[in-house]
């Protein structure tokens, strides 16, 4: 995948990225990333207060919004959720507060609905998410406003768990991370999910590098399918490797690759960080948005 088209971005290799980290938690991607973070929180948190100070109608959420949501979007297999994992631990040591971290995975409509919608093999695109229920969740947490239950979804399962909340209680930042994390308004809408996300980062990597590491993910949760009768691999558990490995290759042929080249890729321009990946998961660049 090639760079923003954008150009306010300025681009750092891995020894200058690292650089800024001043010695802080964290290694040299995600320690300078927590810290960039955790700046551009405090500086917005102060704009909004001040701005609110005018008119709390000025701040989305409300003039007592505090509630800080970061988005971390990129293509299937990226390494989405491991960044979001590790930032969420960093930031608690950034002195942010509670930081909660949820995936737009859990808010795809459960499989019996999308295959009563005839969208089964849709699941993924933008279509086949409960958009209504994200988007009423970022505006919660942006005004302070709480507790809200979110659905769990399980890729054991590859379904929500059923009667499975995860509860999401006025944060004081929310990492939300996933395909649909940085997506524009949705037909009829003013406003999209990037648009309640305060910060951007999105994970780029080669389409062909993509498709391996979702290969290697597919085999992994193949082998731990084997012995959970009730895992949504566990009828390829006899399938010889060969059939099995074509298998996953057509889905991501004929879903994956046509999903993030037409749906998540273009998000990639409402970034303020991307993280560019090498063949071996490693960071590689760092484009950063300029303020």
């Amino acid at each position: 995948m090639t760079a923003p088209s954008l150009a306010p971005f300025a681009t750092l290799d891995r020894a200058a990225w690292a650089a800024l980290a001043a010695g802080g938690p964290g290694d040299d991607v995600l320690g300078p990333l927590a810290r960039l973070v955790a700046v551009r929180r405090e500086q917005d948190l102060r704009r909004r207060s001040a701005v609110a100070e005018l008119s709390g109608a000025l701040v989305r959420g409300g003039g007592g919004a505090r509630g800080y949501v970061v988005a971390v979007a990129g293509g299937v297999a990226a390494g989405k959720s491991r960044i979001a994992r590790e930032l969420a631990a960093l930031l608690a040591d950034h002195g942010a507060g509670p930081v909660a971290r949820i995936s737009t995975d859990d808010f795809l409509l459960p499989n019996a609905e999308l295959e009563a919608r005839g969208l089964k093999e849709r699941k993924g695109f933008p279509e086949s998410y409960d958009h209504t229920a994200l988007v009423a969740l970022l505006d919660a947490v942006r005004a302070g406003h709480g507790p809200v239950a979110v659905p769990v979804y399980a890729h054991r399962l590859q379904d929500r768990v059923p009667g499975e909340t995860t509860t999401v209680d006025r944060p004081g930042v929310l990492i939300i991370e996933g395909l649909r994390s940085l997506a524009g308004p949705e037909a009829g809408e003013a406003v999209g999910v990037r648009d309640r996300v305060d910060l951007g980062i999105y994970v780029d990597a080669a389409d062909e590098h993509a498709r391996g590491w979702y290969l290697e993910r597919f085999r992994s949760w193949r082998v731990d399918a084997a012995d959970d009768p009730g895992a949504f691999l566990h009828p390829l558990r006899a399938m010889p490797d060969v059939e099995a490995d074509a298998l996953a290759l057509r889905v991501w042929d004929a879903v994956n690759a046509p999903n993030v080249r037409d749906h998540v890729l273009p998000t990639r321009e409402h970034a303020d960080v991307v993280l560019r990946k090498g063949a071996g998961h490693e960071v590689t660049e760092v484009l950063v948005r300029r303020v």
